[in-house]
């Protein structure tokens, strides 16, 4: 295939000549979602506002809609007094145009009327039968919300690619959006290796571990509402896993195989991609920590992405969201996906290794981030953490007070 890495490439140059190399996006299937029940799936068409936000120009405070040339200068000692000429109820369009001396009493949320450009609070006023004293100025906009200040009509408010949740709700449910379309790839995962047991075996003998990474690939994709199927374990046997990666490739758009991506006469991940796809692997390898031993092979023509990740549970779950999301949502909508990398400071030193990106799990405690360090086969390493300190190549060592760029776990 053109494009094949033959040196450890980097993890978000690879990203991108991905995107550029398969003629993304792609187009899976999609589903109707409920507003009111999504929650994480991930957005399949860009959402344009069918109207303005907010729709009329409303008050932000409880008090008195005016001209602020009525009230310039008034202060305690000076007040301004203007002619009480009703109130606007709420959720009802004011009858009249305000004219200068005029102070219709408002309501925070109501409708400004015409005329008026600012509202007085009403802990700055007292009303004596017909008349209000206003003992503050305003400037004009003051207290208010322009009629389409915050969104207008044709604005792209969410695009494709978004990941939904309940901050993407009140914009779609003021919009007058009960439905909206998601996206649903279908994922195989398979597990590899003769040492794997599954996860209901009680006793399971010396030498062999129960299935890490089936449990938290399912759970990690299955919050951005991915269709998950699960293909058991193959063992170290050629035949075995290419029948069951043969069926998961005809069944699902995008297939995970972990464990058997390292270098070993017993790993035959690569060349059952390769004979599936009938092309040779885009990548063999990456250039970050934990999770070099990653495997990428993809088809154009089947629209089939396939990867192979590192067996040890910590190197899996680090490939999984720092490589195998970011790719899948670009082949959904092309540059969607940003590391979104914050920094504070560090509790305590952090020690890497330079040429290569690092990742190393962290807990936030009293707004510092401690890391967690841990070796790439411990299976307990994300327990508790906010997400990951990203160390770049050009960084061995940071100092505790230092800041460290982090990704938080979405």
């Amino acid at each position: 295939m053109s494009g094949f890495v033959r040196e450890v490439p980097r993890r978000k140059e690879t990203i991108q000549s991905i995107s550029n190399s398969f003629d993304f996006p792609w187009n899976y299937n999609k589903e109707m979602f409920s507003v009111s029940s999504i929650n994480g799936e991930i957005l399949a068409e860009t959402i344009n506002a069918l109207e303005d936000h907010p729709s009329f120009t409303r008050s932000l405070r409880d008090g008195y809609a005016v001209k602020s040339s009525d009230i310039k200068g008034a202060n305690e000692s000076s007040p301004a007094y203007l002619k009480y000429s009703g109130a606007v109820p709420m959720g009802y369009a004011p009858e009249e145009e305000l004219t200068k001396g005029q102070a219709f009493q408002i309501f925070t949320g109501g409708m400004i009327p015409e005329g008026a450009d600012c509202v007085v609070m009403v802990e700055d006023t007292s009303i004596t039968g017909k008349w209000i004293e206003v003992r503050k100025a305003m400037q004009a906009g003051a207290h208010v919300i322009e009629r389409g200040e915050e969104i207008r009509t044709g604005q792209t408010i969410l695009s494709a690619g978004h990941v939904l949740d309940f901050r993407s709700t009140g914009i779609m449910a003021h919009m007058g959006i009960s439905k909206v379309p998601v996206t649903r790839p279908c994922l195989g995962i398979i597990s590899t290796g003769d040492e794997i047991a599954p996860v209901g075996e009680k006793n399971i003998p010396l030498g062999v571990t129960r299935d890490v990474n089936m449990e938290f690939l399912h759970s990690f994709f299955k919050k951005y509402g991915f269709c998950i199927k699960r293909y058991g374990i193959s063992g170290d046997v050629k035949s075995e896993l290419y029948n069951k990666t043969e069926q998961a490739v005809a069944e699902n758009d995008i297939i995970l195989v972990s464990g058997g991506s390292s270098v070993s006469v017993r790993d035959f991940t690569s060349e059952v991609f390769e004979v599936l796809l009938n092309s040779k692997l885009y990548l063999r390898g990456l250039r970050i920590k934990p999770g070099k031993p990653t495997l990428f092979a993809a088809s154009k023509e089947k629209r089939k992405l396939l990867f192979g990740l590192p067996g040890h549970p910590l190197s899996c779950a680090v490939v999984a969201s720092t490589f195998v999301l970011p790719v899948i949502l670009n082949s959904i909508a092309p540059g969607s996906y940003k590391d979104d990398i914050q920094e504070f400071n560090l509790a305590e030193d952090v020690n890497g290794t330079t040429g290569i990106e690092e990742f190393i799990p962290f807990r936030f405690s009293k707004g510092k981030i401690f890391p967690v360090m841990s070796k790439s086969g411990y299976v307990g390493s994300l327990i508790d953490t906010d997400g990951l300190i990203v160390l770049g190549e050009q960084t061995e060592t940071l100092r505790k007070e230092e800041l460290a760029g982090v990704v938080l776990w979405k």
